[in-house]
């Protein structure tokens, strides 16, 4: 909340002033306020630059950028926290997430799994979106495009695994609304119940022509199966009943 960020900075310099021309003498919190500020500052500027250069096309040089945003926080001695290489000049997946910034760091995150996917490293996009999944567990978007870039690798089983655990979040949103009013995680940012029809139905279609059918058709066609095996008919007749077989 960037806005809200530099509000607050605003409201914390104006107190800072009145209390240097009062003769309180602060220090250390002085010194903290300043790292944090230029932190805050340096981010929104940097994750801009990274912005324009993604949406230009330049992928590799946006991930550098987004990268650089995730090694700015540090420890309160003011030493590198960074998950990434020196400087973030490599531009690898990240070793590990970093939830320093909640929503930032998710976005961040997901960010540079987009720019990854966009230059065909479907593996390190992977690696991206778990981070961010391992900081908002329904980061729908992260989730999702996980969920493609498994497809991508042939890694079917677990490509199957996270269209049906967007599927099932949708879907239960829908049902359920989550997270209630005023209440939930600090990560509640593109949730399931964000998700249109309109991208519900995407997904669906992808679904549908890579072969992956939603769980919960699986399990109405092993029912059918059961109650028709009961019945004693042949699994010839079911298999012409139902639609195409899962993968």
């Amino acid at each position: 909340r960037y806005k809200a960020a530099v509000l607050v900075g605003t409201a914390l310099s104006n107190f800072d002033a009145q209390a240097n021309v009062t003769g309180i003498d602060n220090f250390a919190e002085n010194k903290r306020f300043t790292r944090e500020w230029d932190t805050l500052d340096k981010t929104i500027k940097v994750k801009e630059e990274g912005d324009a250069l993604f949406r230009d096309a330049y992928y590799d040089r946006a991930v550098r950028l987004y990268g650089e945003c995730l090694a700015l926080d540090g420890d309160d001695d003011g030493s590198s926290g960074s998950i990434l290489r020196q400087a973030s000049n490599w531009p690898v997946a990240s070793t590990k997430a970093n939830d320093a910034g909640g929503k930032l760091h998710a976005v961040l995150h997901s960010n540079r799994a987009a720019c990854f996917s966009s230059m065909g490293r479907y593996d390190d996009a992977i690696k991206e979106s778990s981070h961010a999944i391992e900081i908002h567990s329904m980061y729908t978007k992260a989730i999702i495009r996980r969920a493609r870039c498994y497809a991508k690798n042939g890694q079917n089983e677990r490509a199957r695994a996270d269209f049906n655990r967007y599927l099932i979040l949708v879907e239960g949103a829908r049902e359920y609304p989550y997270p209630p009013p005023n209440q939930g995680s600090s990560c509640n940012f593109d949730m399931p119940s964000d998700v249109s029809d309109r991208q519900l139905g995407v997904v669906k279609s992808e679904m549908n022509e890579l072969g992956i059918q939603p769980i919960e058709t699986r399990e109405k066609q092993s029912k059918m199966r059961n109650a028709i095996a009961r019945r004693g008919r042949s699994n010839n007749w079911l298999e012409k009943f139902c639609c195409k077989k899962s993968v």
